[in-house]
């Protein structure tokens, strides 16, 4: 059986600026079992990031953003693990940053 969830990601602010700070928060809903964690994925970088659960099967990612990061639109990958069922489907999310 396949890890299966519904995902909603609010980024705070929608539009990133160069030096500024930022906040990813993920829900999963309609679980068929724990969310053990959750991670994402920036391709452009191969960076992926563990987020910190929050309780209620919600987890949080917060970070500035360096200066020198070159602006665009950016590909991240979002998705969430269940320790007996392994990774559940993934969820692209495009940010842009300013």
């Amino acid at each position: 059986m396949a890890f299966t969830y519904k995902m909603d990601i609010k980024i705070n602010p929608p539009q990133i600026k160069r030096g500024g700070s930022n906040e990813a928060i993920v829900t999963f809903t309609e679980t068929n079992g724990d969310v053990s964690y959750c991670m994402a994925h920036v391709e452009r970088f191969n960076v992926k990031q563990k987020l910190t659960p929050v309780g209620n099967n919600t987890f949080k990612f917060s970070g500035k953003i360096p200066r020198i990061a070159p602006r665009g639109k950016y590909e991240a990958k979002v998705w969430g693990y269940n320790d007996e069922l392994g990774a559940g489907p993934k969820k692209k999310v495009i940010v842009t940053l300013k």
